[in-house]
């Protein structure tokens, strides 16, 4: 199922995607990660993650700007906007773009290029995702997502699947690839492209709880993540400073928590303490990589 109303972003400069899809591909390795270890000695609670209950303040056109930093050094910009929206049942949902340039008005997302995934607020559950890849790469070695050329996810509450489609590049031929994945009714589900905002953003990640995340073109099965209330801390960024709480990203498999410890320890989330809970600073557990909130408007 694909909306009606789906629109797309033709990117003319190559380096800007380019450097989208290894911010995804970074965050596709924390959560590849997050299958086999954790911080915590600690039974993780298998219970479903909340999904939080505050007032309803993301507006329709909200767009966040994010820089990328490599060893104090910035290396790319990306953006992210929500557009409200009602699929052909009624359900209102978030419809959430992932652009590597700026736009200022939705006018601008028009021609190829443009990723997306939607939000069912209420459930708590990524109920769609498409990401494309225009300049797709069979050759790269440092990062296999980049030979994807297109993927579609797809959430099926009545089955109890994710049925998940895509086509890689290798050589001159274009792999097509389909997946159909069960979940665990019961608890949120989400893809891996929304990792980065949705979790923050939407659900009580401060009051524990699981949250699966699908990602078959790294793991067959889901993943089941948690996060960790460590502290209150200040944080400045180009876009201000703000009151933020710290939290921690942890396996949910208690079974092989302490496996590869040393590579997540310094992985965290910054969100903001107010109703808005923007994700002002995440810092990677690898390559000294830290994204920050650099700006807020609204188109």
């Amino acid at each position: 199922m694909i909306y009606n109303d789906i629109i797309f972003l033709k990117v003319v400069n190559m380096k800007f995607l380019k450097a989208g899809i290894k911010i995804i591909y970074l965050i596709l390795i924390l959560i590849f990660y997050l299958a086999v270890v954790s911080c915590s000695f600690r039974k993780i609670q298998d219970i479903p993650m909340k999904v939080n209950n505050s007032p309803d303040i993301i507006k329709d056109g909200e767009c966040l700007h994010y820089g990328v930093y490599t060893a104090g050094e910035k290396t790319s910009d990306f953006y992210m906007v929500i557009r409200k929206i009602i699929n052909e049942k009624g359900v209102k949902l978030y419809r959430v773009y992932t652009l590597t340039n700026e736009i200022k008005s939705f006018n601008q997302i028009a021609g190829t290029g443009t990723s997306y995934y939607d939000i069912d607020p209420k459930l708590g559950d990524v109920v769609e995702s498409v990401f494309y890849n225009t300049n797709a790469n069979e050759d790269s070695t440092d990062n296999p997502y980049a030979s994807i050329l297109y993927g579609h996810y797809h959430l099926n509450l009545d089955t109890g699947t994710v049925e998940y489609l895509s086509e890689a590049k290798k050589g001159k031929d274009i792999i097509d690839s389909k997946y159909r994945i069960y979940i665990k009714k019961g608890f949120p589900i989400i893809d891996a492209t929304s990792f980065f905002y949705f979790p923050t953003r939407l659900m009580d990640v401060k009051g524990g709880g699981i949250i699966y995340m699908v990602s078959p073109e790294f793991l067959k099965e889901p993943v089941p993540v948690t996060f960790e209330y460590l502290n209150k801390q200040k944080i400045t960024t180009a876009a201000g400073t703000f009151s933020t709480y710290k939290v921690m990203v942890l396996s949910g498999d208690p079974f092989i928590a302490k496996l590869g410890e040393s590579v997540l320890k310094k992985a965290a989330f910054w969100v903001e303490d107010s109703n808005r809970r923007f994700t002002v600073k995440i810092q990677l557990a690898f390559g000294g990589q830290i994204i920050e909130l650099e700006g807020i408007t609204n188109i």
